[in-house]
Protein backbone atom coordinates (compact mmCIF):
# COMPACT_ATOMS: atom_id res chain seq x y z
CA UNK A 1 0.00 0.00 0.00
CA UNK A 2 2.66 2.31 1.07
CA UNK A 3 4.45 1.48 -2.38
CA UNK A 4 1.48 2.70 -4.28
CA UNK A 5 0.90 5.64 -2.82
CA UNK A 6 4.33 6.55 -3.20
CA UNK A 7 4.34 6.07 -6.80
CA UNK A 8 1.22 8.29 -7.22
CA UNK A 9 2.87 11.75 -4.63
CA UNK A 10 5.60 11.43 -6.87
CA UNK A 11 3.65 11.67 -9.88
CA UNK A 12 1.97 14.79 -8.48
CA UNK A 13 5.49 16.12 -8.10
CA UNK A 14 6.63 15.03 -4.32
CA UNK A 15 10.31 14.96 -3.90
CA UNK A 16 12.10 15.15 -0.61
CA UNK A 17 11.33 18.36 1.49
CA UNK A 18 7.49 18.34 0.14
CA UNK A 19 4.78 18.99 2.19
CA UNK A 20 1.91 16.68 2.26
CA UNK A 21 -1.31 17.50 3.91
CA UNK A 22 -2.58 14.06 5.08
CA UNK A 23 -6.82 13.84 5.77
CA UNK A 24 -7.33 10.13 6.76
CA UNK A 25 -9.70 7.82 9.24
CA UNK A 26 -7.62 5.59 11.64
CA UNK A 27 -6.68 2.40 10.00
CA UNK A 28 -3.76 0.74 7.79
CA UNK A 29 -4.20 3.01 5.20
CA UNK A 30 -3.60 6.16 6.82
CA UNK A 31 -0.01 4.80 8.49
CA UNK A 32 0.43 3.13 4.76
CA UNK A 33 0.29 6.70 3.44
CA UNK A 34 2.52 8.35 6.20
CA UNK A 35 5.51 5.82 5.48
CA UNK A 36 5.03 6.55 1.65
CA UNK A 37 5.30 10.32 2.62
CA UNK A 38 8.36 10.50 4.88
CA UNK A 39 10.27 7.31 2.54
CA UNK A 40 10.17 9.48 -0.10
CA UNK A 41 11.81 11.94 2.07
CA UNK A 42 8.47 14.46 2.11
CA UNK A 43 6.80 16.04 5.23
CA UNK A 44 3.83 14.21 6.67
CA UNK A 45 1.35 17.26 7.68
CA UNK A 46 -1.46 15.68 10.28
CA UNK A 47 -3.78 17.81 11.57
CA UNK A 48 -6.72 16.41 14.54
CA UNK A 49 -9.66 16.31 12.83
CA UNK A 50 -11.38 17.82 15.72
CA UNK A 51 -9.88 21.25 15.13
CA UNK A 52 -12.29 24.42 14.33
CA UNK A 53 -12.22 25.54 10.90
CA UNK A 54 -10.56 28.39 12.00
CA UNK A 55 -7.46 26.64 13.30
CA UNK A 56 -7.31 24.66 10.59
CA UNK A 57 -7.13 27.08 8.18
CA UNK A 58 -4.60 29.03 10.25
CA UNK A 59 -2.51 25.63 9.99
CA UNK A 60 -2.63 24.83 6.78
CA UNK A 61 -2.04 28.71 5.58
CA UNK A 62 1.39 28.45 7.87
CA UNK A 63 3.06 25.44 6.47
CA UNK A 64 1.32 25.59 2.79
CA UNK A 65 1.53 21.90 1.44
CA UNK A 66 1.77 21.17 -1.94
CA UNK A 67 0.19 17.73 -2.17
CA UNK A 68 -2.95 16.81 -0.27
CA UNK A 69 -4.25 13.26 -0.18
CA UNK A 70 -7.76 13.14 1.34
CA UNK A 71 -10.84 10.94 1.78
CA UNK A 72 -14.62 12.36 1.98
CA UNK A 73 -13.74 14.42 5.05
CA UNK A 74 -11.54 15.96 3.36
CA UNK A 75 -12.77 16.87 0.66
CA UNK A 76 -15.66 18.58 2.71
CA UNK A 77 -13.00 20.19 4.81
CA UNK A 78 -11.81 21.90 1.06
CA UNK A 79 -15.42 23.68 0.23
CA UNK A 80 -15.12 25.32 3.41
CA UNK A 81 -11.38 26.35 3.72
CA UNK A 82 -9.72 28.36 1.78
CA UNK A 83 -6.28 27.11 2.31
CA UNK A 84 -6.89 23.63 1.01
CA UNK A 85 -7.95 24.87 -2.04
CA UNK A 86 -5.23 26.38 -2.50
CA UNK A 87 -2.77 23.17 -2.15
CA UNK A 88 -1.60 22.57 -5.99
CA UNK A 89 -1.87 19.00 -6.33
CA UNK A 90 -4.79 16.68 -4.48
CA UNK A 91 -5.06 12.96 -5.02
CA UNK A 92 -7.63 10.12 -3.52
CA UNK A 93 -6.20 8.01 -0.82
CA UNK A 94 -8.75 5.09 -1.75
CA UNK A 95 -7.57 5.50 -5.25
CA UNK A 96 -4.16 6.09 -4.65
CA UNK A 97 -3.86 2.11 -3.28
CA UNK A 98 -5.04 0.72 -6.56
CA UNK A 99 -1.95 0.45 -8.32
CA UNK A 100 -0.83 -2.84 -7.53
CA UNK A 101 2.92 -4.59 -7.61
CA UNK A 102 4.75 -1.73 -6.51
CA UNK A 103 7.72 -1.66 -3.99
CA UNK A 104 8.38 1.09 -1.56
CA UNK A 105 11.76 2.76 -2.28
CA UNK A 106 13.61 4.64 0.41
CA UNK A 107 15.21 8.07 0.03
CA UNK A 108 18.53 8.65 1.32
CA UNK A 109 17.93 11.43 4.17
CA UNK A 110 20.26 13.44 7.14
CA UNK A 111 18.73 12.76 10.67
CA UNK A 112 17.22 15.41 11.13
CA UNK A 113 15.52 16.11 8.01
CA UNK A 114 11.13 16.26 9.19
CA UNK A 115 9.20 13.44 8.87
CA UNK A 116 5.76 14.42 10.25
CA UNK A 117 4.33 17.35 11.82
CA UNK A 118 1.30 17.49 13.63
CA UNK A 119 -1.51 19.52 15.04
CA UNK A 120 -3.31 19.79 17.48
CA UNK A 121 -5.42 22.44 19.10
CA UNK A 122 -3.41 23.25 22.36
CA UNK A 123 -5.02 24.78 25.30
CA UNK A 124 -4.50 28.75 23.26
CA UNK A 125 -6.18 30.44 20.42
CA UNK A 126 -2.85 28.96 18.72
CA UNK A 127 -2.66 25.63 16.71
CA UNK A 128 0.31 23.97 18.46
CA UNK A 129 2.62 22.68 15.78
CA UNK A 130 4.56 19.67 16.99
CA UNK A 131 7.73 18.44 14.67
CA UNK A 132 9.22 15.15 14.50
CA UNK A 133 12.42 14.26 12.71
CA UNK A 134 13.76 11.02 10.83
CA UNK A 135 15.85 10.85 13.92
CA UNK A 136 13.18 12.22 16.84
CA UNK A 137 10.84 9.02 15.71
CA UNK A 138 14.20 6.75 15.49
CA UNK A 139 15.34 8.07 18.81
CA UNK A 140 11.41 7.74 20.71
CA UNK A 141 10.99 3.89 19.07
CA UNK A 142 13.91 3.32 20.75
CA UNK A 143 12.85 4.82 24.16
CA UNK A 144 9.93 3.37 24.10
CA UNK A 145 10.86 0.00 23.40
CA UNK A 146 13.16 0.52 26.40
CA UNK A 147 11.13 1.90 28.23
CA UNK A 148 7.57 -0.08 28.02
CA UNK A 149 9.26 -3.25 26.68
CA UNK A 150 7.39 -3.27 22.78
CA UNK A 151 9.22 -6.03 22.08
CA UNK A 152 9.14 -8.56 24.75
CA UNK A 153 5.12 -9.55 23.80
CA UNK A 154 4.38 -11.50 20.69
CA UNK A 155 0.96 -10.82 20.62
CA UNK A 156 -0.49 -7.56 19.79
CA UNK A 157 -0.82 -4.23 21.27
CA UNK A 158 -4.76 -2.47 21.71
CA UNK A 159 -3.06 0.95 19.98
CA UNK A 160 -5.19 3.83 21.43
CA UNK A 161 -2.17 6.49 21.00
CA UNK A 162 -1.95 6.55 17.14
CA UNK A 163 1.69 7.49 17.37
CA UNK A 164 2.41 4.43 18.96
CA UNK A 165 1.59 1.91 16.02
CA UNK A 166 4.51 3.32 14.06
CA UNK A 167 7.18 2.27 17.29
CA UNK A 168 4.86 -0.91 16.75
CA UNK A 169 5.70 -1.35 13.14
CA UNK A 170 9.41 -0.80 13.65
CA UNK A 171 9.04 -3.71 16.49
CA UNK A 172 7.49 -5.94 14.53
CA UNK A 173 4.03 -5.91 16.81
CA UNK A 174 0.57 -6.33 15.35
CA UNK A 175 -1.24 -2.62 16.48
CA UNK A 176 -5.15 -3.13 17.17
CA UNK A 177 -6.43 0.16 16.34
CA UNK A 178 -8.89 1.82 18.69
CA UNK A 179 -11.98 3.73 16.78
CA UNK A 180 -12.83 6.96 17.73
CA UNK A 181 -16.03 5.62 19.70
CA UNK A 182 -15.26 2.99 22.13
CA UNK A 183 -18.74 1.40 22.16
CA UNK A 184 -19.34 -2.19 23.78
CA UNK A 185 -19.44 -3.66 20.59
CA UNK A 186 -15.83 -2.56 19.98
CA UNK A 187 -15.04 -4.16 23.34
CA UNK A 188 -16.58 -7.68 22.38
CA UNK A 189 -15.31 -8.27 19.47
CA UNK A 190 -11.69 -7.66 20.71
CA UNK A 191 -12.83 -10.97 23.08
CA UNK A 192 -13.36 -13.00 20.38
CA UNK A 193 -10.40 -12.25 18.60
CA UNK A 194 -7.82 -15.43 17.60
CA UNK A 195 -5.85 -16.01 20.27
CA UNK A 196 -2.63 -14.71 18.30
CA UNK A 197 -4.45 -11.04 17.86
CA UNK A 198 -5.80 -11.01 21.00
CA UNK A 199 -3.82 -7.94 23.21
CA UNK A 200 -1.05 -8.51 25.80
CA UNK A 201 -0.32 -4.90 26.18
CA UNK A 202 -2.12 -1.62 25.77
CA UNK A 203 -1.13 1.98 26.27
CA UNK A 204 -3.87 4.51 27.00
CA UNK A 205 -5.37 7.42 29.28
CA UNK A 206 -8.03 6.56 32.34
CA UNK A 207 -10.79 7.73 30.35
CA UNK A 208 -10.13 4.40 28.20
CA UNK A 209 -9.20 2.37 30.95
CA UNK A 210 -12.32 2.80 32.65
CA UNK A 211 -14.60 1.98 29.56
CA UNK A 212 -12.48 -1.51 28.98
CA UNK A 213 -12.58 -2.20 32.34
CA UNK A 214 -16.37 -2.01 32.14
CA UNK A 215 -16.54 -4.28 28.80
CA UNK A 216 -13.81 -5.85 28.36
CA UNK A 217 -12.17 -9.55 29.53
CA UNK A 218 -8.96 -8.80 27.82
CA UNK A 219 -7.86 -12.47 29.51
CA UNK A 220 -4.38 -11.98 27.58
CA UNK A 221 -3.21 -8.82 28.95
CA UNK A 222 0.30 -8.62 30.22
CA UNK A 223 0.63 -4.97 30.12
CA UNK A 224 -0.79 -1.86 30.84
CA UNK A 225 1.13 1.60 30.56
CA UNK A 226 -1.04 4.29 31.66
CA UNK A 227 -0.39 8.04 30.88
CA UNK A 228 -1.70 11.35 29.16
CA UNK A 229 -3.91 12.66 32.25
CA UNK A 230 -4.63 12.10 35.77
CA UNK A 231 -5.49 8.83 36.93
CA UNK A 232 -7.04 8.26 40.42
CA UNK A 233 -5.79 5.89 42.73
CA UNK A 234 -8.98 4.12 42.87
CA UNK A 235 -9.35 3.37 39.15
CA UNK A 236 -5.59 1.80 39.38
CA UNK A 237 -6.75 -0.18 42.06
CA UNK A 238 -9.51 -0.71 40.45
CA UNK A 239 -7.64 -2.58 37.44
CA UNK A 240 -5.22 -4.25 39.76
CA UNK A 241 -8.28 -6.18 40.99
CA UNK A 242 -9.47 -7.02 37.39
CA UNK A 243 -5.96 -8.26 36.26
CA UNK A 244 -4.24 -8.84 38.83
CA UNK A 245 -1.29 -10.62 36.97
CA UNK A 246 -0.71 -7.91 34.47
CA UNK A 247 2.37 -5.43 34.93
CA UNK A 248 1.08 -1.74 35.28
CA UNK A 249 3.23 1.29 34.32
CA UNK A 250 2.52 4.95 34.72
CA UNK A 251 3.91 6.84 32.70
CA UNK A 252 4.00 11.01 32.41
CA UNK A 253 5.23 12.75 29.16
CA UNK A 254 3.73 14.59 26.53
CA UNK A 255 2.80 15.00 22.74
CA UNK A 256 6.36 16.30 22.22
CA UNK A 257 8.78 13.73 24.50
CA UNK A 258 7.48 10.26 25.36
CA UNK A 259 8.18 9.02 28.17
CA UNK A 260 9.90 11.61 30.63
CA UNK A 261 9.02 9.12 33.25
CA UNK A 262 8.40 5.65 33.96
CA UNK A 263 7.15 3.87 36.99
CA UNK A 264 5.78 0.99 38.68
CA UNK A 265 1.79 1.83 38.89
CA UNK A 266 1.67 -0.15 41.96
CA UNK A 267 4.68 1.57 44.15
CA UNK A 268 3.10 5.26 42.71
CA UNK A 269 -0.44 4.86 44.05
CA UNK A 270 1.17 3.25 47.73
CA UNK A 271 3.34 6.90 47.37
CA UNK A 272 0.25 8.49 46.33
CA UNK A 273 -1.90 7.23 49.04
CA UNK A 274 0.24 7.80 51.52
CA UNK A 275 1.09 11.57 51.01
CA UNK A 276 -2.86 12.08 50.79
CA UNK A 277 -3.63 12.38 46.95
CA UNK A 278 -6.33 11.57 44.99
CA UNK A 279 -4.40 11.43 41.77
CA UNK A 280 -1.28 9.35 41.18
CA UNK A 281 0.81 12.48 41.61
CA UNK A 282 3.95 10.30 42.19
CA UNK A 283 5.92 9.48 38.41
CA UNK A 284 8.98 8.55 39.54
CA UNK A 285 12.26 9.15 38.11
CA UNK A 286 13.02 10.04 34.56
CA UNK A 287 14.15 7.58 31.76
CA UNK A 288 17.76 7.76 31.09
CA UNK A 289 17.47 9.58 27.63
CA UNK A 290 16.14 12.50 29.06
CA UNK A 291 18.14 15.83 30.95
CA UNK A 292 15.86 17.85 32.86
CA UNK A 293 16.00 21.24 34.96
CA UNK A 294 13.63 22.01 37.60
CA UNK A 295 13.48 25.86 37.63
CA UNK A 296 11.34 26.77 40.76
CA UNK A 297 9.07 23.70 40.63
CA UNK A 298 8.75 24.13 36.35
CA UNK A 299 10.43 21.40 34.44
CA UNK A 300 12.53 21.67 31.06
CA UNK A 301 13.66 18.69 29.21
CA UNK A 302 15.77 17.74 26.36
CA UNK A 303 16.97 14.49 24.66
CA UNK A 304 17.12 12.87 21.41
CA UNK A 305 13.69 11.58 21.42
CA UNK A 306 12.11 14.82 22.62
CA UNK A 307 10.64 16.51 19.23
CA UNK A 308 12.13 19.85 18.43
CA UNK A 309 10.46 22.92 18.34
CA UNK A 310 8.92 23.95 14.82
CA UNK A 311 11.20 25.97 12.46
CA UNK A 312 14.21 25.80 14.87
CA UNK A 313 17.47 24.76 13.45
CA UNK A 314 19.38 23.91 16.87
CA UNK A 315 17.82 20.63 17.72
CA UNK A 316 20.10 19.21 20.55
CA UNK A 317 20.22 22.40 22.42
CA UNK A 318 16.35 23.10 22.56
CA UNK A 319 14.93 22.57 26.33
CA UNK A 320 11.47 21.68 25.64
CA UNK A 321 9.28 24.22 28.40
CA UNK A 322 6.24 20.73 29.84
CA UNK A 323 4.25 23.52 31.53
CA UNK A 324 3.81 21.22 34.55
CA UNK A 325 4.82 21.63 38.27
CA UNK A 326 7.19 19.26 39.15
CA UNK A 327 8.88 18.60 43.40
CA UNK A 328 10.99 15.95 44.31
CA UNK A 329 11.42 16.74 48.07
CA UNK A 330 8.28 15.34 49.06
CA UNK A 331 8.72 14.50 52.92
CA UNK A 332 7.19 10.99 52.08
CA UNK A 333 9.50 10.16 49.10
CA UNK A 334 13.01 11.27 47.74
CA UNK A 335 13.11 8.77 45.13
CA UNK A 336 11.45 10.33 42.42
CA UNK A 337 9.43 12.99 41.29
CA UNK A 338 5.93 14.22 41.83
CA UNK A 339 3.40 15.92 39.55
CA UNK A 340 1.92 19.30 41.52
CA UNK A 341 -0.34 20.71 38.29
CA UNK A 342 0.16 23.31 35.48
CA UNK A 343 2.28 25.69 36.24
CA UNK A 344 -0.99 28.19 35.33
CA UNK A 345 -2.40 26.81 37.97
CA UNK A 346 -1.30 27.94 41.66
CA UNK A 347 0.31 24.67 44.13
CA UNK A 348 -2.16 26.18 46.86
CA UNK A 349 -5.48 25.85 44.32
CA UNK A 350 -4.30 22.13 43.12
CA UNK A 351 -3.42 20.99 46.89
CA UNK A 352 -7.33 22.54 47.32
CA UNK A 353 -8.39 20.55 44.21
CA UNK A 354 -6.74 17.09 45.91
CA UNK A 355 -8.55 17.62 49.06
CA UNK A 356 -11.88 17.86 47.72
CA UNK A 357 -11.44 14.94 45.29
CA UNK A 358 -10.89 12.71 48.30
CA UNK A 359 -13.61 14.80 50.32
CA UNK A 360 -16.50 13.84 47.21
CA UNK A 361 -14.01 10.26 46.13
CA UNK A 362 -15.00 12.33 42.81
CA UNK A 363 -12.39 14.24 40.22
CA UNK A 364 -15.78 15.78 37.92
CA UNK A 365 -14.94 19.42 39.38
CA UNK A 366 -12.52 22.13 39.52
CA UNK A 367 -12.11 25.28 41.41
CA UNK A 368 -12.18 28.72 39.69
CA UNK A 369 -10.44 31.98 41.14
CA UNK A 370 -12.13 34.83 39.51
CA UNK A 371 -10.65 38.15 39.26
CA UNK A 372 -11.24 38.91 42.65
CA UNK A 373 -9.29 35.87 43.60
CA UNK A 374 -12.57 34.26 45.30
CA UNK A 375 -12.40 31.22 44.89
CA UNK A 376 -15.64 28.53 43.00
CA UNK A 377 -16.21 25.04 42.83
CA UNK A 378 -18.14 24.06 39.66
CA UNK A 379 -18.88 20.32 38.64
CA UNK A 380 -21.16 17.16 38.70
CA UNK A 381 -22.62 15.94 41.56
CA UNK A 382 -21.49 18.82 43.83
CA UNK A 383 -25.25 20.23 44.18
CA UNK A 384 -26.09 17.43 46.75
CA UNK A 385 -23.12 18.26 48.84
CA UNK A 386 -23.49 21.82 48.90
CA UNK A 387 -24.04 22.01 52.60
CA UNK A 388 -21.43 20.04 52.83
CA UNK A 389 -18.98 21.03 50.72
CA UNK A 390 -19.08 25.01 51.83
CA UNK A 391 -18.47 23.35 56.06
CA UNK A 392 -15.87 21.83 55.25
CA UNK A 393 -13.80 24.05 52.52
CA UNK A 394 -14.65 27.66 53.98
CA UNK A 395 -12.51 29.25 51.49
CA UNK A 396 -15.20 27.92 48.44
CA UNK A 397 -17.55 31.16 47.92
CA UNK A 398 -19.67 29.44 45.44
CA UNK A 399 -20.76 25.57 44.49
CA UNK A 400 -22.33 25.47 40.88
CA UNK A 401 -23.71 22.32 39.45
CA UNK A 402 -22.40 22.03 36.05
CA UNK A 403 -21.25 19.26 32.72
CA UNK A 404 -17.84 18.96 32.97
CA UNK A 405 -16.26 19.35 29.35
CA UNK A 406 -13.17 17.05 28.68
CA UNK A 407 -10.38 17.64 26.33
CA UNK A 408 -11.53 15.75 23.08
CA UNK A 409 -7.79 13.98 22.37
CA UNK A 410 -7.86 12.38 26.12
CA UNK A 411 -11.33 12.61 27.17
CA UNK A 412 -9.88 12.58 30.50
CA UNK A 413 -8.64 15.76 31.11
CA UNK A 414 -11.17 18.45 32.32
CA UNK A 415 -11.34 21.07 29.62
CA UNK A 416 -11.69 24.32 32.26
CA UNK A 417 -11.96 27.38 29.78
CA UNK A 418 -14.61 25.20 27.72
CA UNK A 419 -16.57 24.40 31.14
CA UNK A 420 -16.67 27.69 32.10
CA UNK A 421 -17.72 29.69 28.71
CA UNK A 422 -20.66 27.00 28.37
CA UNK A 423 -21.56 26.34 31.64
CA UNK A 424 -20.82 29.09 33.75
CA UNK A 425 -19.65 32.61 31.19
CA UNK A 426 -21.07 34.92 34.70
CA UNK A 427 -17.87 33.72 36.35
CA UNK A 428 -15.63 35.81 33.56
CA UNK A 429 -15.68 39.39 33.62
Amino acid sequence: MAGAIQQQIRQKGLTPGTSVLLVDNLGPRLFAAIIAIIASGGIAIIVEPWMPIAKIQKAISLVKPQIFITNLLGKLWGVRIPAIRAIPHSLSIAESIKTKGQSLDLTDLKPHSSAILTFTSGTTAEPKAVLRTHNSLHCQYQTLSRALGLEKFHGSDLCVFANFALANLAAGRTSLLVPQKWSRRFFRSIDDLPANLKPQSFSSGPAFLTEAMKHAKLESLCSVHIGGALTSCDLFESAFRKWPSAHFLHVYGSTEAEPVTVSDARIAVAKSRNAQYFHTTFIGRPVPEVEHQIDNGQLLIRGKHVCPKFGSTTEADTWHAMGDRIETNIETSTDGWWYLGRNQQSKEDFLLEQKIYRFLQSDTSFIHRDQRHLIHLIGEGVKTKKREIVETFPEIRTVTEAKIRKDKRHRARIDRTATIAKETPWLVG
